[in-house]
């Protein structure tokens, strides 16, 4: 066609300039591969993609057309370069959206009729005032509608003071970039969002006039050990995921009951309605705590390196647990599902490093994250009837060591990586439907002579006695095994039995006990730090010289983890990190090189 292309179902000009249309059918929730060639987004283009919450713009494009993303009631994200040219926002383009706050980038100089009519409340300025805005730029916006500027931004008038009209204008405010005092410390504004508050100790008293507490690249207070609450004013529109990770004495989040966005009770951080559940501080003090019943999804993050906590009742209204959730709770040893529960999912890690140590899992849940109870001393496993359950993730049950046995439901398809590796206790497998896929070390390190028991009428196994996945197949119909009843007294001509032989003692697991020593190799300490050489010896990597080169490498998945710094590995925190080395021998003389040898390890950090 020489005058339309697409790319990712989306419909451009042929020269991918101009952004014509994106499917308002799409489920994704963001849209972030706008070509760099593209400089123009049409009328209309969004306008009606309910589904849509974030779409990033890139810093090529200078126009964004009338009604261009009208009628988007969950788009709550638009996300500009630093670098942004944009110079036009088109009439009613942002119009009837989800926005409650949105940044103007400095290149803009034009905004048009109803461009945020019925949208956004607060307005960010990062330039001076566009030379051109229409008198019902803000219509519908409300008595209450800002223009937050920088000191000597020109062109909006003095603090306070009504902008573009007296009708539908915007009331002036002002929040320069800088630091800004805790109780002790500081915290750092840019571009009205916290970038940083690592010194900050005692209260945070977030000033009126941020829009967010932390970004995709910044986590403000992670790590700051030392405070202890957190005011949050009615400006601040979103919160980063990591804003406040590892805040070991935070205590409490404190609102302003006119955020439009967030709430808190009783020192816990929700979103407006509460059906979110965001934020537990680690330090609240509670050994017990029940989730409201207004409360749908418990967030990612939310309860995670909780000092507290050991038990948590969930309402039957939950219908997801985010990733990481309680991950490193380490007092956690109970969590009750409501009978009626509506659990869909657990998230990645979600309950990853508690001290849980039984579980009973809703009928309700479909999918068991990556790594959700990795680490988590279980010793039993319940799945309750009817069980809608089809996907464990991989390394789902990892180092489940004192786990005995599990009975799979006849509902689950894939037992993914790992799932049960490390849970050296594991003798019974009982599966109550066809065979699952599994994927690779599913059933490794579990106990020797393990045995996957099976109905006479399930399909996918092999027959009786054979071996499936490393586990023996036992069919579910055969005797169970009993001790024989008391011999009758023999009469008196019978000889008396034989005296047993000793009992030998059992066989060693060599198997076993090398699985356990790989693991403590591979076992190390967070926030350490490790010399590429000496950490390649200790982890088994093969090296023939003494003079071998060792490089290495840390997986993009792992970099929350474990991080490369110069020639040494630095531990940051629990988790596991995926690390390839790369072993150069030396050159032999009258020889060719040898080529580099790469073997990954993954390490558990504690």
């Amino acid at each position: 066609n020489a005058n339309y292309s697409s790319l990712a179902g989306v419909l451009f000009n042929k020269t991918k300039t101009s952004l014509i249309q994106y499917p308002i059918g799409n489920l994704a929730a963001s849209y972030s591969s706008i070509p760099a060639s593209v400089t123009s987004i049409g009328a209309n283009a969004f306008m009606g993609a309910t589904k849509l919450t974030s779409v990033t713009i890139p810093a090529t494009v200078t126009s964004i057309g009338g009604f261009a993303f009208q009628s988007t009631p969950l788009l709550t994200s638009v996300i500009f370069s630093d670098t942004s040219s944009i110079e036009t926002i088109g009439e009613y383009a942002f119009s009837i959206s989800g926005f409650t706050s949105f940044t103007i980038p400095a290149s803009v100089t034009t905004i048009g009729d109803g461009a945020f009519w019925r949208s956004a409340k607060s307005l960010y300025f990062l330039g001076n005032a566009p030379s051109t805005v229409h008198a019902a730029a803000f219509t519908g916006v409300g008595s209450d509608g800002k223009a937050y500027r920088k000191t000597g931004a020109t062109g909006f008038g003095a603090t306070g003071s009504m902008w573009n009209g007296p009708t539908h204008g915007l009331t002036v405010a002002v929040l320069d970039d800088g630091e800004r005092a805790c109780t002790t410390g500081t915290y750092t504004i840019i571009d009205f969002v916290v970038t940083q508050g690592l010194s900050c100790a005692g209260v945070a008293a977030i000033a009126e006039g941020v829009r967010a507490i932390g970004d995709s690249s910044h986590s403000p207070f992670s790590g700051a050990d030392a405070l202890t609450s957190i005011t949050i004013p009615a400006s601040v529109t979103s919160i980063g995921n990591s804003a406040f990770q590892q805040t070991s004495a935070l205590t409490s989040f404190s609102v302003d009951p006119a955020n439009a966005n967030f709430s808190s009770e009783d020192g816990v951080l929700f979103n407006k309605t509460k059906s979110s559940l965001l934020l537990f501080p680690a330090a609240r003090g509670n050994a017990a705590y029940v989730v409201p019943t207004s409360v749908v999804t418990i967030g990612a993050q939310a309860f995670e390196f909780d000092r507290s906590l050991t038990s948590i009742t969930i309402s039957e209204n939950v219908e997801s647990i985010g990733n990481f959730a309680f991950r490193d709770a380490n007092k956690l040893t109970s969590v009750t599902f409501s009978g009626t529960s509506r659990l869909a999912s657990f998230g990645r890690m979600s309950f990853k490093q508690t001290k849980l140590e039984t579980i009973i899992i809703p009928a309700s849940v479909t999918v068991i994250g990556d790594e959700t109870f990795a680490f988590a001393p279980l010793r039993t496993i319940t799945f309750d009837e009817n069980s809608l359950l089809t996907t464990i993730g991989e390394y789902g049950f990892y180092e489940a060591s004192a786990l005995a046995s599990i009975t799979i439901p006849a509902s689950v398809t894939d037992i993914e990586d790992g799932v049960f590796w490390g849970a050296r206790a594991l003798a019974n497998v009982v599966f109550l439907g066809n065979a699952p896929s599994v994927g690779a070390n599913a059933f490794f390190d579990v106990a020797a002579g393990a045995r996957a028991i099976v109905s006479a009428s399930a399909t996918g196994f092999p027959a009786v006695g054979g071996t499936w996945n490393g586990l023996t197949v036992q069919s579910s119909s055969a005797p169970a095994e009993t001790p024989p009843p008391p011999a009758a007294t023999p009469p008196a001509a019978t000889p008396p039995a034989a005296t047993p032989p000793a009992a030998t003692p059992p066989a060693v697991d060599s198997a076993a006990q090398a699985a356990a020593a790989d693991l403590a190799s591979r076992t190390v300490s967070a926030r350490a730090k490790f010399a590429s050489n000496s950490l390649a010896n200790r982890v088994g990597v093969k090296m023939v010289s003494s003079k071998a080169k060792v490089t290495f490498t840390v997986a993009s998945s792992s970099r929350k983890i474990c991080v490369k710094s110069g020639t040494s590995l630095r531990t940051l925190k629990a988790g596991t990190c995926r690390v390839t080395f790369t072993v150069q021998e030396p050159k032999p003389k009258k020889s060719k090189a040898l080529k580099p040898k790469r073997t990954t390890k993954i390490l558990v950090v504690q």
